[in-house]
């Protein structure tokens, strides 16, 4: 049996854990005390910033209206996403044995950070030009 490596899962199962806790308070958000500022870039200068909507995409998610979440705020889903499946990778290199950064790197750095900036450029055009 291959010994297992536990800091494989530390990071993507506190980040997964954070992600189920937003989900968790935008379900109550609503009757919730606490409620967000409106968004101080949006009314300095007219238009969304890139997280605008994304309180309301969470509210959808965690009411199961997956078309809404996406249509308030793309990147955020896709985050929400990219999350689960870290965390299910991590879930797989830990019960495989597979120690921290044993394996091929299958992007690099430079492309994920090219990738990453796209993925925000476009979901910026989409709320500026979509957002409900």
């Amino acid at each position: 049996m291959a010994r297992r490596h536990p800091e494989v899962l530390v990071a993507p199962t506190v980040t997964f854990l954070a992600v189920v806790a937003l989900v968790g308070f935008a379900r109550v958000y609503e009757r919730s005390p606490i409620q967000a500022p409106s968004c101080g870039f949006r009314n300095t200068f007219g238009i969304p910033c890139l997280s605008c909507g994304g309180t309301r995409a969470f509210e959808s998610l965690s009411h199961g209206h997956l078309l809404e979440a996406i249509a308030f705020n793309p990147a955020v889903i896709l985050g929400v996403v990219a999350v689960l499946i870290w965390f299910i990778v991590a879930l797989t290199r830990f019960y495989r044995g597979r120690a921290p950064g044993e394996g091929r790197r299958w992007i690099s750095v430079k492309k994920l950070s090219l990738l990453l900036f796209s993925i925000l450029t476009l979901n910026w055009i989409y709320l500026i030009l979509f957002l409900p």
